[in-house]
């Protein structure tokens, strides 16, 4: 730094006017002595001095000349981490995370501390970085990136980049939690920035301490249980920050909210909640755990899930629904009775206002329900009473007369439940909601002329093993002179099953629905095989075990989603994969299929799902995600017989594995960093400006001088002395 003048005149004028100043000092004094009191004469003297110094020094102009770096000739690289530890979210009393400082500061934004060197005209290149660098993209959110954190490798690469057309590299700011955990360490590239003359500064982002965050968890996040049970979903609440925290908390299943409570924990207080719940959709069900934070809309929500897988019961227990007590009833009893792994309990219409109730569990809440019932029912309407079983086989007798609830809930055991549901009797006026899940179109209702010789397909209700006595003489058949309601039409997916032997007639069809299965037997005579011949006798016992087992095991849902309700790490490829049944129990190989993807921040991206040619059924596409939280996944999918199926799935993306196992703050390699290279080191919560920045010496510089004249202090300095001496003067009398 140099100091020198610049005087405005020329020097024998500035010297003349330094003379005169000096004379009109004297003469001030020669004109008050002996007029005036010593005191107040010095200090009309000290006034003048002071002025006529300001006057000196402005003719003078003495400036400062100071040495800057020249912003044309170098660039400044901003090096931000963006890896999966900068997602902790310890700063800002745990609702704020690292990766969202960074974003703050590192873009060019009004308030970011990095103004003051933008100002300067400095070339400022953003990047960030995991394992390597790459520029800072634009947008609003910065995502995270893969891989793990490597300071010193990407310090190395940014030294031996080509600079092309770039100006040499003068500085580097890093910002980072200084978490680094693969490749070279960072103080050998710190040695070889130091050797280079180029300063490493650093900005320090965490919190020195663990401050915690508030966690939720399920105890137990996937459980198996026997279909039909009960079981305790059971979540641990810790409130880990150092202030109170209040919280929504939302327990939730796939169809409907189950829990909500406002909770309120003290620093370092825990809190349980449990509920017990019945999980009935196939093959599991995944319950969500969401805490919110009222007072913080725009903090992000904690989620949990748990998955209860369901497995079939030892004992399938079948409800039967009749119209009417029948010998078809009665035959059906005793073999389901003789089959171990079978029950049967009834509810059977046997006048108008009288029913016979045969129920062992579940008759408390059918009398509950029944008492409860604003208008008199067979049946209850709430499909928590169906859910309790495996089968339903329903004479449509009892149909007609039965409320919408209890209808719709028939539908919902199939549909949601995955249950089996097995029609007999007349279908004449069947009720809306249960016409559109039968397998049938039309039929023929008569009295058979004469005994009918049916075929039976091995698949899928059959095995040629398991059911042999079905397929060989004597054949199954339709009594003569007996009611029958043969199938002439049925729809798409549906698959006759046992068909007339020499017609196109079909006795028994079978189709999928939702999760579960339907099918409508046309015959009410099949106990007339019991009591044919000893054959006839073991027909009749393996048909009904045979088709009560297929209707009452756990029914495949039309449309599995594998992502559902799982965890996956944040960054690495995944598959959106959706498995696809069609109505026919067969693998979808065709369909047109479409996911909306909705992000945590609420983006939404349509992607077109591939068939797969090695897993017929399955349709997927690749997907990486880019931000943490939970994402929302809606299928569209179009079969080519028309039909449309819509299929809703959630999964959570999450900073997993070694990234992650130790997100501790590292202060001291930042500081080391700067210290070694001769940068500066900057607290990231007391980081609020950066003016000067140090950069290399060998960067060219360009010299400014800076007037000292050039300031409004200088003209106070003239002004107030002259205009106070002229107001002690007046005071006094003097001119």
């Amino acid at each position: 730094m140099n100091i020198g003048i610049d005087p405005y005149f020329p020097w024998f004028l500035t010297l003349l006017a330094v003379v005169l100043a000096i004379l009109l000092f004297g003469l001030t004094l020669y004109r008050y002595w002996g007029l005036v009191a010593p005191r107040f004469l010095g200090k009309l003297a000290a006034l003048r001095l002071v002025a006529l110094a300001a006057v000196v020094f402005l003719i003078l102009n003495p400036y400062i000349e100071k040495s800057e770096p020249d912003p044309d000739n170098f660039r400044i690289v901003l090096l931000g981490d963006a890896s999966g530890s900068m997602e902790t979210a310890d700063l800002a009393d745990g609702q704020m995370t690292r990766a969202e400082v960074l974003e703050r500061w590192i873009r060019n934004r009004p308030d970011s501390p990095l103004r003051p060197l933008r100002d300067k005209n400095y070339f400022l290149e953003p990047r960030i970085f995991s394992e390597t660098a790459r520029p800072l993209p634009p947008g609003d959110s910065l995502q995270a990136l893969p891989g793990l954190t490597a300071i010193g490798d990407v310090l190395h690469a940014e030294l031996d980049r080509p600079e092309g057309e770039l100006p040499e590299l003068g500085a580097v700011l890093l910002l980072s939690d200084g978490h680094s955990n693969y490749g070279a360490s960072p103080m050998e590239a710190a040695r070889r920035y130091r050797d280079r003359g180029i300063p490493i500064s650093t900005v320090g982002i965490g919190h020195p301490e663990d401050s915690g965050r508030f966690e939720i968890g399920f105890r137990r996040p996937r459980q198996t249980i026997t279909r039909g049970e009960s079981t305790q979903l059971v979540a641990t609440l810790r409130n880990q920050t150092d202030r109170e925290q209040t919280t929504e908390v939302t327990l939730s299943d796939e169809d409907e909210e189950i829990f909500r409570e406002t909770i309120t924990l003290a620093a370092g207080e825990e809190e349980e909640i449990s509920e017990r719940v019945t999980p009935w959709r196939s093959p599991f069900q995944v319950y969500r755990l969401e805490a919110t934070f009222p007072d913080e809309p725009e903090r992000r929500a904690e989620i949990d899930y748990s998955v209860v897988e369901l497995q079939d019961r030892a004992t399938f227990r079948i409800l039967y629904l009749g119209g009417t007590l029948s010998m078809e009833y009665r035959f059906l009893r005793r073999a389901i009775r003789q089959a171990d792994a079978l029950s049967i309990e009834a509810v059977i219409q046997t006048g108008e206002q009288t029913f016979f109730q045969a129920l062992e569990e579940s008759l408390a809440d059918y009398e509950t329900s029944s008492q409860n019932s604003e208008t008199p029912s067979p049946l209850p309407t709430d499909p928590s009473f169906f859910f309790n079983y495996d089968t339903l086989l329903v004479d449509t007798r009892i149909l007609f007369d039965l409320p919408e609830e209890t209808l719709e809930a028939l539908v919902s055991f199939a549909d949601q439940r995955g249950g089996g549901l097995l029609f007999t009797g007349p279908l004449e006026s069947v009720p809306s909601p249960l016409e559109r899940i039968l397998p049938i179109r039309s039929t023929e209702r008569g009295i058979s002329p004469r005994r009918y010789r049916l075929d039976i397909e091995p698949a899928p209700v059959f095995t040629e093993i398991d059911g042999s006595v079905l397929f060989r003489s004597p054949y199954p058949f339709v009594p003569e002179e007996k009611t029958v309601n043969w199938s002439t039409e049925w729809k798409r997916g549906a698959r006759p099953i046992v068909k007339e032997r020499d017609g196109e007639r079909a006795l028994l069809l079978a189709q999928a629905y939702g999760a579960g299965r339907v099918a409508f037997l046309g015959s009410e005579s099949t106990w007339r095989w019991r009591m044919e011949s000893d054959t006839g006798f073991r027909q009749h016992q393996q048909f009904w075990e045979n088709l009560l087992t297929w209707l009452s095991s756990q029914g495949k849902p039309r449309t599995q989603v594998p992502a559902h309700g799982q965890r996956f790490s944040l960054n690495e490829p995944m598959e959106m994969a959706i498995e696809i049944l069609g109505a026919d129990f067969r693998p979808a190989r065709e369909g047109d299929v479409r996911v909306t993807v909705e992000s945590p921040d609420g983006d939404r991206d349509v992607y077109t799902l591939t068939p797969s040619f090695a897993r017929p059924g399955r349709f997927s596409a690749p997907f990486t995600p880019q931000e943490f939280g939970e994402h929302r996944l809606r299928f569209r999918i179009d079969l080519p017989d028309g039909e449309q199926l819509d299929e809703e799935a959630w999964f959570l993306a999450t900073p997993t594995g070694r990234e992650m196992d130790d997100v501790t703050y590292r202060e001291d390699v930042l500081r080391d960093l700067a210290r070694l290279t001769g940068g500066e080191f900057y607290v990231g919560e007391d980081f609020r400006r950066v003016e000067d920045l140090p950069v290399s010496e060998r960067v060219p510089v360009r010299v400014e001088p800076h007037f000292l004249a050039h300031n409004f202090i200088l003209f106070l300095f003239l002004f107030l002395p002259m205009l106070y001496e002229w107001y002690l003067r007046r005071s006094h009398g003097l001119k």
